[in-house]
C-alpha cells in the first residue's frame, strides 16, 4: 500500500470513529459553553497539518531514513492505537464529554481510569494519532506538521479547558491538576 492511501485509509477510520464522538453533542443536557474557539482551532491545527503532510508525500520531501515500510507499519499502529484510546476516554467521560467546552449542570470531576494519569487523554489519543499519520508518510516535514500543528491547537484548547475546570472545580481541580500530566506522562 503507498503511503497516501494508507493515510486516507486511517483518516477516514478516524473520522468514523469522530462521528460516534460529536454524537455526544446531540444529547440533550443544559450547561455553560465556554469554547472560545478551541474546537475550530482544533479542526484548523489539524487540518492544516493533514494537509501539509500529503504535500510532503507528494512531494517526498525531508523522507524519513530507513525503510518506509517500517515507518509506515509503525504509524498505522500508533495511529490506530490512538484511535482506541481516545475512544476509550471519551466512554470513561460518558455525559461529560462534548466537542466543545461546556460545563455542564450536573457536571462532575473524572479523575480515574485514563483520567487518573492525564487530565486530558483524549487529546493524548488524537495526539498519537496525527503521530502515526505523519509516521505513515514517511515525511519528517509530515511528522512535524502533523504533531507541531495539532499541538498548538491542543495547547490553546486545554488552556481554555482547564481554566474553565479550574474557576468550576475549584481546590478539587487544583489538586487533580497537581497531580497529573496534561498530555505527556513526564513531559507535559
Amino acid at each position: 500500500m503507498r503511503p497516501l492511501a494508507l493515510m486516507q485509509l486511517l483518516t477516514i477510520a478516524w473520522l468514523a470513529s469522530e462521528f460516534i464522538v460529536f454524537q455526544r453533542d446531540l444529547q440533550p443536557k443544559s450547561g455553560i459553553r465556554r469554547d472560545l474557539g478551541s474546537r475550530l482551532a482544533l479542526f484548523a491545527g489539524i487540518g492544516v497539518g493533514f494537509f501539509v503532510a500529503v504535500q510532503a508525500v507528494a512531494q517526498n520531501w525531508a523522507p524519513l531514513p530507513g525503510p518506509r515500510a517500517a515507518w509506515m507499519m509503525a504509524g498505522a499502529v500508533l495511529a490506530v492505537a490512538g484511535i482506541l484510546y481516545r475512544q476509550y476516554a471519551v466512554r470513561w467521560l460518558g455525559a461529560f464529554f462534548r466537542t466543545q467546552v461546556t460545563l455542564l449542570d450536573d457536571h462532575r470531576l473524572i479523575t480515574d481510569g485514563p483520567y487518573a494519569r492525564l487530565r486530558h487523554p483524549t487529546y493524548s489519543g488524537a495526539l498519537l494519532t496525527c503521530t502515526g499519520i505523519g509516521l505513515v508518510a514517511g515525511s519528517g516535514v509530515a511528522l512535524a506538521a502533523m504533531v507541531g500543528l495539532p499541538l498548538i491547537a491542543f495547547a490553546y484548547r486545554i488552556r481554555v479547558e482547564e481554566r474553565a475546570l479550574g474557576e468550576h472545580f475549584g481546590a478539587d481541580w487544583n489538586e487533580y491538576r497537581e497531580r497529573t500530566a496534561a498530555l505527556i506522562p513526564g513531559l507535559w
